[in-house]
């Protein structure tokens, strides 16, 4: 067994009730942050696994792990991502929030898909305005499928030219 563990997000930037905080909810006591943890969701066939490092005040950050090292793959520009797939090419898709506001039931941040390739997150195309994410890609990094909008969901699928 090998122990992935977790992005250090100190510096992680917190909004509560739409000014930047540090004590709207508890937040890392030290050096080590026993509150924080990382969620696996993918590996691909050279063992590079993606998912999310969550914070103790939820919203967290896409990584990839690969030979023992964790790669924080940014946003869109919000502040919180989440990787769910990854292809045999290393290519990652996810979703990310675009830009950071308090997180409240009428101004939620709008979640959308990307991928990550080359050290780089892309915004994918959608022409929903509503929340939507990249959930899967083929094994040769071609077919991203994903899916946006409220229940009833939109299906949809990317293919790379």
């Amino acid at each position: 067994m090998i122990r992935l563990g977790k992005l250090d997000l100190r510096g992680y930037p917190l909004v509560c009730r739409g000014k930047h905080a540090t004590s709207c909810a508890p937040r890392c006591p030290g050096t080590s942050c026993d509150l924080w943890g990382s969620v696996p969701k993918a590996i691909d066939d050279r063992g590079d696994v993606v998912g999310m490092t969550q914070t103790n005040v939820g919203p967290g950050r896409a990584f990839r792990w690969r030979n023992g090292k964790l790669t924080d793959l940014g946003t869109l520009g919000g502040r919180s991502s989440e990787a769910f797939a990854v292809a045999d090419d290393g290519t990652i898709v996810g979703t990310s929030d675009t830009k950071p506001v308090p997180w409240t039931a009428e101004q939620a941040p709008a979640p959308r898909p990307f991928v990550w390739q080359d050290g780089r997150i892309t915004e994918l195309p959608v022409d929903y305005a509503s929340p939507s994410q990249a959930t899967a890609i083929n094994r040769s990094g071609t077919v991203i499928l994903g899916a946006c909008g409220w229940p009833p969901h939109q299906a949809f699928v990317w293919t790379k030219r």
